[in-house]
This record gives structure tokens, sequence and C-alpha cells, in this order.
């Protein structure tokens, strides 16, 4: 498949490189391989510290860390020099060696492959929203970042978050939200009591203190959280901007403020829109991304602050399912990993939660293995990465055993026990949905906090088993019925195309029918719980069904439900006009209907920050180090506690990743500012306008000399290596001698060493990783001329549908989208909802399905392989 230079750099396709020396490509990645004797000169940071070595595991704190050792993090270096020089060497000879290639040397197993160092103001670890919106921030200053995302795609859990984002919109006249407001709400929720409040019904940890209040570290950051609100939802708008013309109000909220915009899911929207702004850097150098990428440790100097950080390449299935991975002796199978360092001052961890981290060292077994019992709605990668790395630090914790239950996980027809299931967005309970009992009672005010509703279903489940029916978390025990009616689904329109296109949600007309749904389904005339019966009345379940739906429609004619205390019915009533029980089944109103269950969702402990999103050490080491914060480390997004409390409210998951993805991006030290400062403008404008103007143009002048000594450079080596007409043709006709305007280069190096012979190879040890990262433009901006030739013969190209029908595998899928045939082949491993979700439109056309979820802008990353004719 072919993806344009442009549009997103998730997506962007390494190719081979076969004459740059030092330039090592890699599955989704650039790996600049500079020599080990001397540090490489860095880009405009604090000048780089000796190797780093990592600090011993932490003592023991009131928060267990997630892997106690008592023995220190290894040295990233694979293996000691015979002899100590400042940088060790991989290969230590006595004599010159011949010039680099592509595949390094083999060493014997279990050898690791010699670390290769880069350099960057800022090493952001994860490509979420929080990662993106402090990366962002910080490019706007004027910093060099490099981000790092273990995965194949950028965005992890936040390009699933489709209800919206919360905030405060100051400039909508008439809006009767207020901060204030805003943080009430957030503190009624952190308090946790929902569930207590409702029926006293728990998750079974033996916790039953529901009244008593979190502590003051548990919520201390809500207010820079509802603040932050005003000042990123305009940011969103005005310098990313990004549509956020809806408003819905979600459960435990007095008021609309989750925003979400006309075309495609909010999440996926704000996602792309913000790598994109990174993107507008990447030609300058000022943004570099790093797809599976796994950071395998903050490094850490000796006086305690952040030196940089230690990643290798994550395996990649190949196209006959052969794990291609970054290994120094791929013929060995115990090979290792290559390591990767990156020299920085300052680090950001945004990694995410751990909601599905169940391996041996499972956060979320050992601080809460009741929700383990539930599915999630967790992509894999949410696995408490950067949480386990700031441990080991000695940094402190709060708050790891409080783990959101979301109460509406839909379940899948064609896979009901799926492990991973998808989250029913809450905005739909927001529009008017109700939920109802396997028999078709409600149970619960729709627009309670999670915990309450969550609550409510437990409940419903004990008095099942309590009546000698299905056992608590057995069959369908757990499992209810959500409605929504047709005026609820036209105003989530695109939600519920996606549902619909899932098999997720069935249209289903009348009141009769949906009742065969629920008894098909749910087993729904099997309840026998003493509240089901009494409700029925010895009736049919039909019967029930419509009862509660006309009790519904009065109590919203009332403003007010009397069995639970509802106030707000938008969209209602669901049944004006349905034919009377006991008539013939006619056509009646229409309902959107699916099964739900409850999801572990969401981790609302974390790191503990300072309100800069600076990481705090736990008491023991804060006391041994004689520092409150580790120096140079930050963390924002669902990695930090301190935000929700014991329960999260629906779409604040955006807000905290963005407006503490913010903060930190303007907390960072960069060489050149002010001691005092820690806060920027309230909204940037962009990178023509930002306190790092002048740092920027500075950057830009000098990368642009050695970009243009590197285009010279290498049209004199590719003449003298290949000596072929092809190369000389690539050699600019304007070439000079490239002393007469060279940068200073390291001792020893000339232009007539730059076509040195083998033997005399070994003098380019110290090369700058400025140079080689402009080699590395020259090569790719060739590859871009085949490219731009390719997309000319691509637009001219056509595609008949029986020709593609015939790609229709998973290893061989073409899909037509607006009248334009793609070739996903390589792309589907990636897609963040799974293979499945295009290999389903191989050889077909596709454009409702994918209408139906994002934006047509999407595409604008890959490259069409022709137009689609009859």
């Amino acid at each position: 498949m072919r993806f344009r230079k442009t549009g997103w750099t998730c997506f962007s396709r390494s190719r081979p490189t076969t004459r740059l020396s030092r330039v090592w490509k890699t599955e989704g990645t650039t790996c600049f391989a500079t020599k080990q004797r001397t540090p490489p000169t860095p880009t405009p940071t604090p000048k780089p510290t000796p190797r780093p070595t990592s600090e011993p595991t932490p003592e023991p704190t009131p928060e267990p860390t997630p892997e106690p050792t008592s023995e220190p993090t290894p040295e990233p270096t694979p293996e000691p020099t015979p002899e100590p020089t400042p940088e060790p060497t991989p290969e230590p000879t006595p004599a010159p060696t011949p010039a680099p290639t592509p595949t390094p040397s083999a060493t014997p197993v279990p050898s690791v492959e010699p670390a290769l160092e880069e350099t960057a103001d800022v090493v952001v670890v994860g490509g979420g929203l929080a990662g993106l919106t402090a990366a962002l921030t910080l490019l706007d200053r004027g910093a060099r970042v490099l981000l790092i995302e273990k995965s194949g795609f950028v965005g992890g859990n936040s390009v699933w978050a489709s209800s919206g984002i919360n905030g405060v919109d100051v400039e909508l006249e008439g809006n009767p939200d207020s901060v204030n407001a805003f943080t009430e709400d957030c503190e009624k929720s952190s308090s946790g009591v929902g569930a207590g409040a409702a029926t006293g019904a728990t998750l079974e940890t033996g916790n039953t203190d529901h009244d008593k209040l979190p502590l003051p570290e548990t919520v201390e950051h809500i207010p820079v959280l509802t603040e932050g609100s005003v000042e990123t939802l305009a940011w969103f708008k005005q310098r990313v901007g990004v549509d956020l013309s809806l408003v819905g109000r979600l459960g435990g909220h007095k008021h609309a403020r989750t925003h979400r915009p006309a075309q495609g899911m909010a999440g996926a929207t704000l996602v792309t829109a913000t790598l994109k702004a990174c993107e507008a850097y990447v030609e300058s150098g000022a943004f570099v991304l790093r797809k599976r990428a796994r950071a395998e440790e903050v490094l850490i100097g000796k006086d305690g602050s952040v030196s940089g950080v230690r990643w290798s390449l994550v395996a990649k299935k190949g196209k006959k399912g052969k794990e291609e991975s970054d290994t120094h002796n791929e013929t060995e199978s115990d090979a290792q990993p290559a390591q990767h360092i990156i020299l920085s001052p300052n680090v950001i961890l945004a990694t995410g939660g751990f909601a599905n981290d169940h391996g041996p060292d499972s956060l979320l077994k050992r601080h809460a293995p009741a929700t383990t019992q539930f599915a999630t709605t967790n992509t894999q990668g949410s696995t408490g990465d950067g949480l386990k790395m700031a441990l080991k630090l000695g940094a402190a914790a709060v708050d790891l055993g409080n783990v959101q239950i979301h109460p509406t996980g839909f379940v899948d027809p064609s896979s009901p026990t799926a492990p991973t299931k998808t989250l029913c967005a809450e905005l739909l309970r927001g529009a008017g949905a109700v939920l109802l009992t396997r028999d078709g009672r409600r149970f619960a005010d729709e627009l309670g906090t999670r915990d309450y509703v969550v609550g409510r279903m437990l409940h419903e489940a004990d008095l099942e088993q309590g009546s000698g029916g299905l056992g608590k978390g057995t069959g369908v025990s757990l499992q209810f019925a959500l409605v929504l009616n047709e005026k609820g689904a036209l105003e989530t329109e695109k939600h519920v195309a996606l549902y619909l296109q899932k098999g997720l949600l069935q249209r289903i007309t009348g009141v009769a029918r949906v009742a065969s749904w629920l008894k098909r389904t749910l087993g729904g005339d099997k309840v026998v719980n003493d509240v089901a019966r009494a409700h029925r009345n010895g009736r049919s379940l039909e019967w029930a069904l419509r009862e509660t739906l006309v009790q519904y429609d009065a109590a919203a004619a009332h403003g007010v439900c009397p069995l639970t205390n509802k106030t707000h019915f938008h969209n209602a009533p669901f049944i004006a006009g349905l034919e009377k029980p006991g008539s013939q089944k006619q056509a009646g109103p229409v309902f959107y209907v699916g099964r739900v269950t409850p999801v572990t969702h969401y981790t609302m402990g974390g790191v503990r920050v300072d309100t800069h999103g600076r990481v705090m050490r736990n008491p023991a080491r804060a006391q041994r180090t004689g520092q409150q914060t580790v120096p140079g480390l930050f963390a924002a997004g669902e990695l930090i506690g301190g935000v929700h409390g014991k329960n999260r409210l629906g779409g604040n998951a955006l807000t905290e990743c963005a407006v503490f993805g913010r903060r930190v991006g303007r907390a960072v030290r960069l060489a050149g500012d002010e001691a005092e400062s820690t806060e920027r403008d309230a909204i940037d404008e962009g990178p023509e306008e930002t306190v790092g103007e002048v740092r920027g143009e500075a950057r830009e002048e000098a990368v642009e000399e050695v970009r243009e000594e590197a285009q010279e450079e290498e049209a004199l080596e590719e003449a003298a290596e290949e000596a072929t007409e092809e190369a000389l043709e690539d050699v600019p006709e304007d070439v000079q001698d490239p002393t007469e305007e060279a940068m200073d280069e390291p001792e020893g190096e000339t232009d007539e060493e730059q076509t040195r012979t083998e033997s005399e190879d070994d003098d380019e040890e110290t090369t700058m990783i400025a140079e080689t990262e402009t080699t590395t433009m020259n090569a790719e901006s060739e590859t871009e001329t085949d490219e731009e030739e390719s997309s000319e013969d691509a637009s001219n190209a056509t595609v008949t549908r029986a020709e593609l029908a015939s790609h229709a595998t998973e290893h061989d899928c073409w899909v037509a989208l607006y009248g334009l045939v793609y070739d996903f082949s390589t792309f589907l491993e990636d897609h963040p909802a799974g293979a499945e979700s295009i290999a389903r439109f191989a050889g077909t056309d596709g454009t409702a399905g994918f209408h139906a979820v994002h934006d047509p802008g999407m595409l604008d990353a890959f490259e069409a392989v022709g137009t689609l004719v009859d």
C-alpha cells in the first residue's frame, strides 16, 4: 500500500535503505545510528549527561510498586567493553572497520544490540490525546519533541472516546453552566457514594465505607481540571481547528457541557486534528514520531534528574504471520530486541491507565482484583507501562484501587463472551435511552453516575440469584437492555449508524417485537424474582414492557419519576399513540435495542503529580533524595491520579488528557526559558506566534545550513559509491565544493573523507545526529519523487468492480471509498479497531460503513490505487 508523504505520520511506511551508511530503517521508524565512542552533539538542549544509569528500585512505600525488587535496574548498555570509554562500543576492534550497514554484525547470544542514541528537548511517551496535546504545546513553544508510541497506530484509548469532551463554554450566549457548577458535579461524583446510596451494592471488595469522603490527594486536581476546561476548549477550536459544535448532557452533570463534532467521533477527531498540527513540524525536524517503540526505562542521572529514555522496537507480524522484530541476530530464537536511547532532560509519561493489564505483574490484579471478573473496553496497550516505570523510580501513587466499572459495554451477539467489548456511549442515555431488566422493567435513573447505575445492576443480579434464578455473573444474569427511540437515534445518528453496522444495535418496530426480542436474547420470560413477578402481575412480558414505557412517559410529563427520582427526560415520550395491549401486532414506534453489561473501563488512580504535572516522589524516596519531585519527569492523562476520586464523570477522560497535556507542555523548562516560566499564555496562536519563536527560528536556520551541506555531500558520495548513470543524474547541477559553505565539522572530517575508501571508514565515529537526519531527508526526498510519479499514475488508473472483488482477503484487501479504491492490506494490523473492521469490506464498496464512523478527511493519509468504474 502507498501512503502519502504528508498526512498521518502514524501511517507512514518505511522504505529499504541501500546506500546510506549511517541510517538504519526499521519497521515504522527511522533509527539514526551514531557510533559510540563520543556522545553525539545534541540539538538545542542542555548538554547531555554522561551515560545514564538507573536508580535502584524504591524503598517500600504506602503504595506498593508493581515489581518489588531490591536489585537496581540494569544498565542500558548491553555488554561492558574491555576498556572503559566515554561511550561503550558494541564491538571494540583495534583496526578500522568497514562502513556500517543497515544490519549490524552478530555477537554471541543473548547479547543485546548496542544502543543507538538520539537527542531531543523533550521525549513524550505515549501517543494518545494527552501525549499529542503536550507535544503540540511544546512544539508551539519552539521545542524539539520526540514522541514514542508502542502501538502501530496513534491515539490509544482516546480514539474510542465518542461521547465528547467536557468543557465550560463561556463564549456561548445564555449558557447556564459555570466552572463552579462543573466543579460541584465532579466533587459529588468523586465521593463514590452512588452505588452505596442506591442499594449498598458493591463489587464485593470488602470495602463498605461508601459514605467516607475521599482523601485530599484523591481530588486535589479537580479545580485544575474544571478551570482548565475553559481554555482547553477554546484552544481546540482556535489553535487545532476542531469543530465542537454539538453539545450533550451525560450522567451526573447538571448541565449540557459535553462537546463533540458534527462529523465523526469526538476522540478520533481530536486525535487526528492534533496529530496533523504536530506533523506541521516534521519537515523542520522539530517533531519526530516513532511507532512500535516501547519505552523500557526512564533513565536517571547521578543527580536524580531525568536524562533520557531507553526503548526497543515492538515486533510486528509479517504477511505470513511471522513476527518481525528489531533484534541483533534474527537467526537465533532467543535474540534480544535492539536497545535505543534518547538523551533528553525532560520526559513526559502519557501512557494511559491499566484497565487491561492482565500480565504476570498486573496492577489490576494486585490493586483491584474484583474488577477482573468483568470484560474491558480498553485496548491491548492499556497495561500501565508508564506507571510501572514511574513507580520503579520511587514515584508516589494515589488510589490505585479506584477502577471504574462502566455500566454499558455492548454484548456482541456474534461473540457474547468476548473479553473486550465496545463501549455503548453514554451519549445515548443522554439522548433519552432507557435501561431495562431482562423482563422489561426500569431499575435506575439512566443519567445517574456510573457507580450508581452499576450498583443498581448488581442489585438486580443479587435479587434474581436470591430468588433461585440465574446465579450472579453466570449466563445473561448481568446483561440488560438499552432501548432508544427514533428521536434519540436522530440526535445520535453517527453512533447509531456505527452500532447498527457492527450488529450491536437492532432496529425494531413496535413494542410487541421488542418484547419478543427480550424473550429470545435475554430470557426475559424466565426472570423469577419477586419484583419482576409483582410488575407482571401474572400478565405477559409484552404487557409488562408496555406498562413500563407508559409509566415512563407519564413521569416525563410530570417532570419526575417516582421510581428512580429521574428529572431529565430528553426526547420523551416513547409510545404515544401506540396500539393498546391485546390488539394486533401492527406497525408502531421504531426502537433501537441492544444488550449491555458492566465493563472495566477506567483507572482513576495513578502516579501523583503536582499542579504542573511534575511527578512527585514517595515519602521515603523524597526524604532520601531531598527532592519532592523527580526533576524533568512529568505525567498527564489517565496515568495520573488525584483528578476523579472514586468515580469519573462521563466526558472527563478527554478533558483530563487535554488539560493536563497542555499544562505539562507549558511547565517543561526549555533552554532559554526564564527561571520563573512555568505558565504560558492562555491560548497559543500557533508556530509563528509563540514564546519559542526566536529559538525555533534559530534552529530552522541551523537545520537549513546542515541540509544544504548534506545535499552536496550526498551527491558526491553517491557519485563515488555507485558510479552509475542513475546516481549521476541524482547529483544536483549546482553542486559545489562543500568546504566553501560547510558548518564546523567534527574534528578529522573533511570532504575527502566523505568519499573515503572502506579502510578509512573508522574516522567518522562522531557523526552528528543532525547530519544523519538531513541525510535521511535527502533519501526520502528521492523516494518522494517516485511517490509523486506513482500518485500521478494512480490518479489515471481505473479499477473495475470485478477487479476489486478479486482482492477480498485479509492479506489482499482492497476497499472502495467515495469512488476511489484503496489497498489496506498492510494497514489491517495497525487499524485501531482491529483488522476485521476493514477486512469485512474487502473487495467491496465500504463507503457507508466508513462514513458512519470517520470523517472523509482521514483518507488524506492514503494513496488510492485508482478510480472505481463499472
